[in-house]
C-alpha cells in the first residue's frame, strides 16, 4: 500500500486553495465510498445474501475509501496545487511587472503632458513677442515714412521751385533748343522726389483698425490701383472676419509686396489676389507675366522680409513660377495663428 498523508496535516493547510482541494479530495471520497455501497447493495441484495456479507462489503468499501483519498490527494491534488500556486505566484509577478510599467507609462504621459503644456506655451509666447516685433516695426516704418515725406520730400520740392524760377533766365541766356544743365538737375530731382514719395507711400500703413481681413485686403489691392493705374481681381472664399491684428499687419503687407513684385516684373499683366478660409488661412497672390525659373531664384530683400514676415507668425510661404506663364507666392497659415491672442500694445 502507498504511503499516505496524515488528515491532520492536510487539515492544517492555511492557502484556500489547500482547503478548496482537500474539500475536492474528500467529495471524491464520498463518491467512491457511494458507488462502492451501491455496488455491494446491488450484488449482495441481488443474491439474497446475509448482512454478516453485506456489513463487510460496506467496511471495505469504508477503507477503501480512507486509503485511496490521501493517495489521491498525494499523486493527483497536490501536484495539481503545487501547480496552480506556482501559476498563480508567476500571474501575480507578471501583474506587478505590468502594474510597474503602467505606472511608468503614466508618469512618462504626465511628463509628456507636461511639456507639450509647457512648448505650446512657449509658442504662444514666441508668436505673441514676434507680433510685439511686427509692431515696433510698423511703428519705425511708419515714423521713417513720415520722415522721408516731411524731410528730404519736402527740401526737393523746394529745390525744384526754386529751380523754376532759374530756368527761365538760364534759357535765356543759352538761346538753343538743347536741354539746360538746370533742366537735366530738375528733372533729376523730380524723379528722385517721386520716388521718394512712392517709399514714403509705401511706407506708411493705413488705418486698419476694426477693418475685417476682407476690407484690408481690399484695401491693399485699391491703393496698389491708385498707385500704378493697374487692375487687381480679389476673389475671397469663406476667410474669417476677424483675424488677430498682428496677423491682418502681415497680410497687408505680403499683399502689398507682392503686388509690388507683380507691377515691377510683371507690368501688372493678370494680378489677382485669392483668400481661402477654412481651419487655417491661404493668401496667393499671382501675375500673368512673363515668370521666372524658380531654381535661379535670388531672393532680394523684399522676398527675403517677406519670407520673415510670414514665418514669424507660424506661416509658410511658397513661390512657384513657370517661364512665359506668370508667378503666384503664396502665404499659408495655420488655425494656431488665427487664434492667437493680441500682445500687449502699450
Amino acid at each position: 500500500m502507498a504511503a499516505s498523508v496524515p488528515v491532520t496535516q492536510i487539515l492544517r493547510a492555511s492557502r484556500p486553495e489547500a482547503r478548496e482541494l482537500l474539500a475536492m479530495v474528500g467529495r471524491i471520497g464520498i463518491i467512491i465510498f457511494t458507488v462502492e455501497a451501491l455496488i455491494m447493495l446491488g450484488l449482495f441484495g441481488g443474491w439474497g445474501l446475509g448482512s454478516h456479507t453485506v456489513s463487510d462489503g460496506l467496511l471495505d468499501a469504508t477503507v477503501l475509501t480512507l486509503v485511496a483519498s490521501p493517495i489521491i490527494y498525494k499523486w493527483v491534488a497536490e501536484p495539481f496545487m503545487k501547480a496552480a500556486s506556482e501559476a498563480k505566484s508567476a500571474l501575480a509577478s507578471k501583474i506587478d511587472i505590468q502594474v510597474e510599467q503602467a505606472a511608468a507609462l503614466q508618469l512618462a504621459l504626465t511628463e509628456l503632458h507636461r511639456l507639450l503644456e509647457q512648448n505650446e506655451g512657449l509658442r504662444r509666447h514666441l508668436q505673441l513677442s514676434n507680433q510685439r516685433i511686427g509692431q515696433i516695426n510698423e511703428h519705425v516704418l511708419q515714423k521713417v515714412g513720415a520722415d522721408l515725406h516731411d524731410g528730404p520730400a519736402q527740401l526737393l520740392t523746394y529745390a525744384l521751385l526754386r529751380l523754376r524760377k532759374l530756368g527761365p533766365a538760364e534759357e535765356d541766356d543759352q538761346g538753343g533748343d538743347s536741354p539746360s544743365q538746370l533742366q537735366l538737375i530738375r528733372s533729376v530731382l523730380t524723379d528722385v522726389l517721386n520716388e521718394i514719395r512712392n517709399v514714403s507711400a509705401g511706407l506708411s500703413l493705413p488705418q486698419l483698425n476694426g477693418a475685417s481681413l476682407e476690407e484690408t485686403v481690399r484695401l491693399a489691392a485699391s491703393m496698389h490701383q491708385g498707385h500704378t493705374g493697374t487692375k487687381v481681381s480679389v476673389s475671397i472664399d469663406d476667410a474669417p472676419d476677424v483675424v488677430p491684428e498682428g496677423l491682418k499687419v502681415c497680410i497687408y503687407r505680403f499683399v502689398q509686396e507682392a503686388l509690388t513684385n507683380a507691377n515691377r516684373h510683371a507690368e501688372g499683366r493678370g494680378q489677382r489676389v485669392s483668400i481661402k478660409g477654412g481651419g487655417g488661412l491661404v493668401i496667393a497672390v499671382a501675375d500673368s507675366g512673363p515668370g521666372f525659373d524658380p531654381a535661379a531664384l535670388n531672393s532680394g530683400l523684399g522676398l527675403t522680409g517677406m519670407r520673415a514676415r510670414v514665418g514669424s507668425l507660424g506661416g509658410h510661404l511658397v513661390i512657384a513660377s513657370t517661364p512665359g506663364v506668370g508667378t503666384r507666392l503664396t502665404a499659408t497659415f495655420p488655425g494656431a495663428s488665427l487664434d492667437m491672442t493680441d500682445g500687449d500694445n502699450e
